[in-house]
């Protein structure tokens, strides 16, 4: 037997002792919580979930129609069969537009060579298989296709869609993919009428519908706006009302508007998502007062302040509103006006509407927890005392330079638990100088009491030799890091947290190390004549991915950061071994890409078995290996 095949078999044979490890630990995990199930019931499923395709959200080819269809025989054995594979495969109705020559990714993927448009659908093999009343959500995917409303109708009418009344169906997934050459459609003469019957349609087929989703791009040349506009306005006030909404900014006026008459009449909508790609201020006036005592999630992205000030104040000014059921606040703020007002020229300006207000009353967030703040281009402290008083437990900031102050204070959020910051460097400003004094600003006036930390940068450096100790090292049990970090950073941040529990990296800058024998030699050499220091004592598990390492760029002065690809990345992860793993002694956790496990099993293996001190590698003979799926 050749080296080679010794080592795939001892390989293979360590995978099959981990993959039992693994299989006990989840028995003794759920033994106390998870009803009992069949056994022969629970291979049934995991062989389905392996059968069952996984198309990318948006995607429908051919190739996944013809797999379904194929394994119509596989789960018509028998009814047991049937019971549990069925609604695996069938769990949601497709409809895709695919135009000529535009690649779908669907399983393997493939081109159209003719000039007619596709339909790629799964509603009649739901039909055809009896799971009308099992499917829950429906997707409808414009791909790349410009389509008039009258032909857009016609061609959901021959997909099958109005065939049956989907009475299970609780979300819809509308998108208008519009990314070819051409020009969009101008709206004709018959827009309205034909809108009007599409929207009844949707609305005849889908009556229990609670969550609509509609993304789009140059939908108002299309379609006049949001071409199923009508269908939100009548659920969100219908008989079964909608409870969540993601959409366009374009409808909002119609909220006020329903029937001809202007309507405050409170709405039950408990999640709301909105694209303010051209917004307007008056369009969304009035939406307060429909929308402060149910609200639970509310997020705005592409939008101005102003617009989102006006989204939590009435109109006049005279007093701040109570949301008193919103519990999570995401915005978005217009990434090209954070990076002008960097200019002097953008700075000089009149104060905006949100402080020139505030001395008629601030909206109240008595219950708000969460809340995710991105490129707000103006004052950030001063923006973020609005919420000084509720009760926020995870809190996320990005920024660029001149939006991320180094007086960035958080000992104004007392329940702090999770804390996010990512520093995105902006080439009009230079380097990360003010994300050093931003962040030792955060560190002493975080609570001590924070246990989730996330820190994500553009640029290399940013943790030094000299930075202090956060207030909340001690409380601290799952840290993430992100962007071009280097390992130097992270073994600099490691030893201060004395009590962690997980470590997350991700596009981690890590020394590639060409062969397992390179890691031994170099491992040997960095424990001689003394064992290194472990760099944390209470790290169980690790997640690493997305590696990168360094490479000249050609006039060999500096360097560029490369992410990797099949061929290199299990050069990366060796380094992460030699220069981390080995120094972590009560790790018991690694997950790394699967097309890198086999290498980093080998080089597990080959330092538990070399002459190194025992200190500095026993642990790695109990690490379980875990790919990032899992």
């Amino acid at each position: 037997m050749t080296t080679s095949n010794k080592q795939k078999r001892e390989r293979q044979k360590r995978r099959l002792q981990q993959q039992k490890k693994q299989q006990q630990l989840h028995v003794d995990q759920g033994s106390a919580a998870v009803p009992r199930v069949e056994p022969h019931v629970v291979i049934l499923r995991l062989v389905f979930a392996y059968l069952s395709p996984k198309p990318l959200l948006g995607s429908f080819g051919t190739q996944l129609l013809e797999h379904l269809t194929s394994l119509q025989k596989v789960a018509s054995v028998n009814r047991q069969w049937r019971s549990v594979a069925l609604p695996m495969f069938y769990d949601v109705a497709t409809v895709v537009f695919v135009e000529p020559h535009v690649y779908t990714a669907g399983i393997g993927g493939h081109y159209f060579d003719d000039d007619e448009i596709k339909i790629l659908s799964n509603v009649r093999l739901i039909r055809d298989v009896g799971q009308v009343d099992n499917i829950s959500e429906m997707r409808i995917v414009l791909q790349g296709v410009l389509l008039e409303v009258s032909e857009l109708t016609r061609m959901l009418e021959y997909s099958g869609i109005g065939e049956f009344v989907w009475v299970n169906v609780e979300r819809l997934q509308f998108d208008a993919l519009q990314y070819t050459s051409g020009y969009p459609l101008k709206p004709k003469g018959r827009v309205g009428v034909d809108l009007d019957l599409l929207n009844k349609l949707l609305s005849q087929a889908l009556p229990s519908l609670r969550e609509i989703s509609f993304g789009g791009f140059n939908t108002h040349n299309q379609y006049g706006g949001v071409p199923i506009k009508q269908l939100i306005v009548e659920r969100l006030y219908g008989p079964t009302p909608l409870r969540v909404l993601k959409s366009e900014s374009d409808f909002l006026l119609n909220l006020q508007n329903h029937g001809g008459q202007r309507s405050n009449t409170p709405l039950e909508l408990e999640r709301l998502c909105i694209n303010c790609k051209d917004p307007s201020p008056s369009s969304i006036a009035d939406l307060p007062y429909v929308l402060a005592s149910k609200l639970v999630e509310l997020s705005f992205t592409s939008s101005s302040v102003d617009t989102i000030w006006n989204a939590f104040m009435p109109d006049d000014g005279r007093r701040g509103l109570v949301f008193s059921n919103l519990q999570s606040l995401n915005l978005t703020f217009t990434l090209i006006e954070a990076l002008v007002r960097v200019l002097p020229l953008f700075n000089m300006r009149e104060p905006p509407l949100y402080l020139s207000s505030m001395k008629f009353g601030k909206p109240h967030f008595p219950v708000l927890t969460s809340i995710d703040i991105r490129w707000f281009p103006q004052d950030l402290c001063r923006f973020l005392t609005l919420f000084a008083a509720s009760p926020i437990s995870k809190l996320t900031i990005c920024g660029v330079k001149h939006r991320m102050p180094e007086q960035l204070i958080l000992s104004q959020f007392r329940s702090l638990r999770s804390l996010s910051m990512l520093y995105y460097d902006d080439k009009l400003t230079g380097g990360l100088g003010y994300a050093d004094a931003s962040l030792r600003r955060v560190f002493a006036t975080t609570t001590a009491n924070l246990r989730h930390f996330m820190l994500a940068t553009t640029t290399s450096g940013l943790i030094q030799s000299h930075i202090r100790a956060p207030m909340f090292a001690k409380s601290l049990v799952t840290l993430t890091l992100g962007g071009d970090i280097t390992l130097r950073e992270v073994e600099l941040l490691l030893p201060m947290f004395p009590n962690l529990q997980k470590l997350r990296l991700s596009a981690t800058i890590c020394p590639p190390i060409p062969s397992s024998a390179m890691v031994v030699q170099e491992c040997r050499a960095l424990n001689t004549p003394r064992p290194l220091s472990s760099l944390n004592k209470s790290l169980r598990l690790l997640r690493a991915e997305h590696l990168k390492h360094f490479t000249p760029v050609p006039d060999w002065k500096s360097t560029r950061i490369i992410p990797l690809g099949k061929a290199t990345e299990e050069l990366v992860y060796r380094g992460l071994l030699l220069k981390l793993v080995t120094r972590l002694p009560l790790l018991n956790t690694l997950q790394v890409s699967d097309i890198s496990l086999g290498a980093v099993e080998d080089c597990i293996h080959a330092l538990a078995e070399s002459d190194i001190a025992p200190q500095c590698v026993s642990h790695l003979q109990r690490l379980r290996l875990m790919t990032l799926g899992h």
